[in-house]
């Protein structure tokens, strides 16, 4: 991963360089050394980018899909790496790859969710990174008893993850 791949898949999520660095487990100050050029450890660069792919992007190669240099793009989350996130320790960059494709599908579920005036992105931000949420069981226990009615199978997807980061 390139610096310049990383601010714009960061960008493409809706995440600050503070939620990044929450997701690969770094200093906000190591994300912001990074995106403006230096060289850091390759485990590092690694952790950032896992982090990312855990929210749903994609990093392509120059030339990879059109001619051109390095790019990022948002993929869907298949339900085989949605599993095998859940019992990694990437389960906030899960949520929010799970919440943003909740409120993609169904836009109008962010004024049922009382996100008006976000967009889904936003909305999925705001549930899966919330300080009041990070509180241990205090992410799971509230966002649990906010989805447990969901019949949508996002929704069914986002209840299941929230069970096993209740038991993290």
């Amino acid at each position: 991963m390139l610096s310049i791949q990383c601010k714009m898949a960061r960008t493409a999520l809706g995440l600050g360089v503070r939620e990044l660095a929450d997701l690969a487990k770094v200093s906000p100050d190591t994300v912001a050394r990074f995106e403006r050029g230096e060289n850091l450890r390759a485990r590092t660069v690694e952790d950032m980018q896992r982090a990312l792919e855990g929210a749903g992007v994609v990093f392509e190669a120059a030339g990879e899909r059109i001619n051109g240099g390095p790019g990022v793009r948002l993929g869907k989350v298949s339900e085989d790496s949605v599993e095998q996130d859940l019992v990694s320790d990437e389960s906030n960059a899960t949520l929010f790859a799970l919440l943003q494709r909740f409120f993609e599908a169904d836009p109008e579920r962010i004024l049922q969710y009382d996100g008006e005036g976000l967009g889904p992105a936003e909305m999925a931000k705001s549930l899966a990174f919330e300080d009041k949420y990070l509180a241990p069981g205090g992410k799971a226990a509230h966002l649990l008893e906010t989805f447990e009615d969901e019949t949508d199978p996002i929704g069914q997807e986002i209840v299941k993850l929230l069970k096993r980061i209740a038991t993290e």
